[in-house]
């Protein structure tokens, strides 16, 4: 042990003095791992109507402008004019949000990361300011003036202008500091701006009402955002139709082309019994309801990413989903979460230690049975100084909160994690006196009350 703590005792100490990255710097390489993690799980698109609409949207400003000359020229003749005007129907304008709109399970978050990884490496990007964010996906893009301040903080970086001073003090002054910015940075070059999962903003959120999104956008300005279908719902009524694509559901038909497609990309070959065991068990699934393109990735990954290494029932697809099952609560409680837990926090709140008691097992060898049971769908991150367990997809989430037996949960699940969050001091102080701020609380304490229905609590 001695031999072991002077070697690393240097090195360590060496790095933990060494100067932090920023905030900023922190958030940046994130979405810039997620907009690389989420475009690699599409090697081309499904539907290449969605890719011609963004370009159109990028680069077909004089189209559209040739088109409504030729909808208004009086020298064309009638037919001309009504054609010229249904091609403008059907052309996204310039100056106003381009908004994907698609349902679960139909690879929204993959298709507008692949569409901003693919437009990342043509030509003309090196004259374009693009941003890329992946709204839910970090403390700093969880709710909406977190959102805007941090995107504020991205393009005083791309202006070279520092922000001085405080931050702005209120949510409409950070609204007008953003669009003032946008406005700025316009002027110099064009800014490309992707947002995915405006519907992930939270429900309380007065974000959610996209005045921060406006229907004519500054000039040099471009917004490709996604959302679901009617949420949020000022979608519908901000945007005109033409600027809103919609990409339909998943047809189960179209399972063996997707899971080629994906075999491609990753240079695997699988044995058609394993394909067939692929469809099946998304059905399964997804049963009574037909299976939406997240099922099928699920079950593809756990044929590709060395699960058969375990036992077959130790997949996520069947577990046993009955509670009190450790595994069952475990996972239910990081898909309920927000951000993902911590290992401590996992044991605290699934009073792991007093449930051996009774068995007489021991606890810690449990929880890391328990993990390494589900590490090839866990993935470990930094938020707020610690490092927690969170979901390796966000599409998991959304597989196992639809599974009934997790649905009858989720409620109870909130109740734990709003009483747990609820009982933490809002500052910690360290033993050398520094305060943080407990931001973690702060920001989904009431998120997990209004979920568990704790009405009096959240008031």
């Amino acid at each position: 042990a001695q031999d072991v703590y002077d070697r690393l005792a240097g090195p360590l100490a060496e790095m933990l003095s060494g100067p932090r990255e920023s905030a900023l710097a922190m958030e940046l390489d994130a979405h810039n791992a997620l907009l690389k993690r989420n475009a690699s799980t599409i090697q081309k698109l499904d539907n290449e109507v969605v890719s011609e609409r963004v370009m159109e949207y990028i680069h077909g400003a004089k189209k559209r402008e040739d088109t409504l000359v030729k909808s208004k020229d009086s020298q064309l003749d009638a037919k001309s004019r009504k054609k010229a005007k249904e091609d403008l129907d059907h052309l996204p304008e310039a100056g106003c949000p381009l908004i994907i709109c698609a349902p679960p399970g139909s690879g929204r978050t993959a298709t507008i990361a692949h569409l901003a990884e693919k437009f990342s490496h043509t030509k003309e990007a090196s004259h374009f300011a693009l941003i890329y964010r992946c709204i839910g996906a970090t403390p700093l893009s969880s709710d909406g003036r977190l959102l805007l301040d941090g995107l504020c903080q991205d393009l005083s970086r791309l202006l070279a202008t520092p922000r001085l001073g405080a931050r702005p003090p209120s949510y409409n002054h950070l609204l007008r500091e953003f669009m003032e910015q946008l406005r700025m940075l316009g002027n110099k070059k064009p800014v490309v701006l992707f947002l995915d999962g405006l519907d992930n903003l939270p429900a309380t959120d007065h974000a959610r009402r996209l005045a921060w999104l406006p229907r004519h956008l500054p000039s040099n300005v471009l917004v490709i955002a996604s959302c679901r279908p009617q949420d949020p719902p000022a979608v519908a009524t901000r945007y005109p139709s033409h600027n809103i694509v919609h990409i339909p559901s998943f047809d189960p038909a179209h399972a063996d082309a997707l899971i080629q497609t994906w075999l491609e990309g990753s240079k695997h070959i699988l044995q058609e019994v394993q394909k067939e065991d692929i469809k099946s068990t998304a059905l399964e699934m997804a049963a009574p309801d037909a299976p939406t393109r997240l099922h099928f990735r699920l079950c593809f990954d756990e044929a590709m990413n060395n699960v058969p290494s375990f036992k077959g029932a130790d997949r996520l697809s069947k577990i046993n989903m009955e509670p009190g099952v450790l595994i069952f609560e475990c996972l239910g409680l990081i898909a309920v979460s927000i951000g993902g837990l911590a290992e401590g926090e996992l044991r605290e709140l699934l009073d792991i230690e007093d449930k051996c008691k009774e068995t007489f097992a021991n606890p810690f060898l449990r929880f890391h049975k328990m993990l390494h049971t589900l590490a090839p769908y866990l993935s470990n991150s930094e938020r707020d100084a610690r490092t927690v367990l969170s979901l390796t997809h966000d599409y998991y989430r959304d597989i196992i909160l639809a599974i009934p037996a997790f649905q009858a949960n989720v409620k109870e699940w909130n109740k734990r994690l709003a009483q747990f969050l609820g009982a933490q001091p809002v500052r910690h102080v360290a033993p050398d006196g520094t305060v943080t701020m407990n931001f973690r609380k702060l920001r989904y304490v009431v998120y997990h009350q209004l979920a568990a229905e704790m009405w009096e609590e959240a008031c």
